[in-house]
Order: structure tokens, then C-alpha cells, then sequence
């Protein structure tokens, strides 16, 4: 791939799969919450989430729509069990710190991964003149007979 080859997708279907993602990773996020006690084990599991998907998709609006989505289902079915969406102040703002620093070192990690595929391209010869051609005159057709 060169370094100049566009994301995976647009901002619009990373965010829209990565809601399905973001879905998805609340399974083994809500088991990981559920067998240590702590919300903070579900934060990572769609800390990781979030990483593997932007640097999958290398899109960083779509990769922090996908953090948001990740902070919205933790919040509201982790943190508040009932699905209620509460804002908590500087514990939300460090979760959000957290899984949109994962989306921009994703990212980060999905370009650097590409770029160091590249293969550089061979130099271009330097032009040369044709050779020139000896033109033969044509000559009479002699028919035997």
C-alpha cells in the first residue's frame, strides 16, 4: 500500500460499523465487568475494542464516533445498569480521555502499519535516444523468367 491510499471507509460507514462494533465488544465488555467487580475492566476490554477498530479502519472521525458510541453503551449499561445516560463529571471525562485516546494511537498504529509495508519504487532509468535506424534502399525486383 502506499501512503497516500485513502481509510478503509468515510467518516459516515466507520461511524455507522463501528456502532456494530462498539455493540459487539459490549458482550465480552459487560463478562469483564461482571467477573472482576469493576467497571474499569469493561473500559479497557472497549479500550482494545476501539484500538483494533481504528487501526483496522484508519479513519480518525470515525474511529472517535466509534469512542463516543463505546462511552455511551459503557456508561449506560456498565456504569448506570438500568441504560440511563448520566454525565459524572471528571470520572466520564477520564473514560472518554481514555477510549479517545485509544481511537488517535489506533490510528496512528493503522497508518504506521501500512506505511511500513511500502516498498519503495524502483528509480526510473534515465531516457535514452532511440537508435537510429539504416534505411536500405529498396531494390528493383528482378524477375527471372
Amino acid at each position: 500500500m502506499r501512503a497516500h491510499d485513502p481509510p478503509v471507509a468515510g467518516a459516515a460507514t466507520a461511524s455507522a460499523v463501528g456502532f456494530f462494533v462498539a455493540s459487539a465488544g459490549m458482550a465480552p465488555a459487560g463478562a469483564a465487568a461482571w467477573w472482576y467487580g469493576e467497571p474499569t475492566a469493561a473500559l479497557t476490554v472497549l479500550g482494545l475494542v476501539t484500538f483494533a477498530y481504528a487501526g483496522a479502519i484508519r479513519n480518525l472521525p470515525g474511529a472517535l464516533a466509534t469512542a463516543v458510541v463505546c462511552w455511551m453503551l459503557l456508561n449506560s449499561f456498565v456504569i448506570h445498569v438500568r441504560g440511563e445516560l448520566i454525565w459524572e463529571g471528571s470520572a466520564d471525562l477520564v473514560r472518554l480521555g481514555v477510549l479517545g485516546g485509544a481511537a488517535v494511537v489506533g490510528t496512528a498504529c493503522g497508518w504506521a502499519a501500512t506505511r511500513s509495508h511500502e516498498r519503495p519504487e524502483p528509480p526510473i532509468p534515465a531516457a535514452r535516444h532511440a537508435p537510429e535506424v539504416e534505411r536500405i534502399p529498396p531494390q528493383e525486383r528482378v524477375h527471372r523468367g
